[in-house]
């Protein structure tokens, strides 16, 4: 019983750590010196969110992404296109992650703001 109560306490503690410095590192993805302020055009952006081979490191980049630019999806210049590309890119990414419930809010998201879905 000690050995079960000594595994799920230091189980607890990973989780607890690796939660807090996923949420430390969303600062340096979205501050001023970000690449997603500093590079020079949204398909350079996109391209920088998409280069990390493993999902989760791809995630925490679409996420940033999403978090500097989705308020402006309104129409379909280049941001509102970015914006829409990088909400599918997070379904498929919270799919392939395993948060279906993550990736299905992202799927309601695009019915109500991308027109190329058929209503």
């Amino acid at each position: 019983m000690l050995v079960h109560t000594v595994k799920m306490t230091l189980w607890i503690l990973l989780v607890f750590s690796l939660a807090v410095q996923s949420h430390a590192g969303d600062s340096k993805l979205t501050g001023q010196d970000s690449p997603l302020r500093t590079l020079p055009s949204m398909d350079q952006r996109m391209i920088w969110c998409a280069e990390p081979k493993s999902p989760t490191e791809r995630l925490g980049r679409y996420k940033a992404f999403w978090e500097v630019y989705h308020e402006e999806d309104g129409d379909d210049n280049v941001q509102g296109r970015a914006v829409r590309r990088c909400a599918y890119m997070l379904a498929q990414l919270y799919l392939e992650t395993g948060n279906t419930a993550k990736c299905r809010w992202f799927l309601n998201w695009l019915e109500e703001h991308d027109s190329g879905f058929l209503r």
